[in-house]
């Protein structure tokens, strides 16, 4: 059981670093105007730099549009 609280304790600020990046990322590609691959309907597309929709930069929950919260991940699609 010491070995679970030790692993917990390892991945303490993970999901907040890995948000950091991926708008860091984002706001890269939107600036240099490069597209973005993006995981829909069970497949890699690319999205144009123009579709990215940049999230808040504050500590907020993000959304993707999952239902029921299932991901804080950033939304990077546009309605397209």
């Amino acid at each position: 059981m010491d070995n679970q609280l030790d692993d917990d304790r390892d991945m303490v600020g993970t999901d907040a670093a890995m948000l950091r990046a991926t708008r860091r990322a984002l706001r890269e590609a939107k600036m240099h105007n490069v597209p973005v691959p993006v995981w829909r309907d069970g497949r890699v597309v690319w999205v144009d730099a123009d579709e990215i929709v940049l999230p808040p930069e504050a500590d907020a929950p993000l959304s993707c549009g999952e239902k029921n919260g299932a991901s804080d991940a950033p939304t990077v699609l546009s309605d397209k």
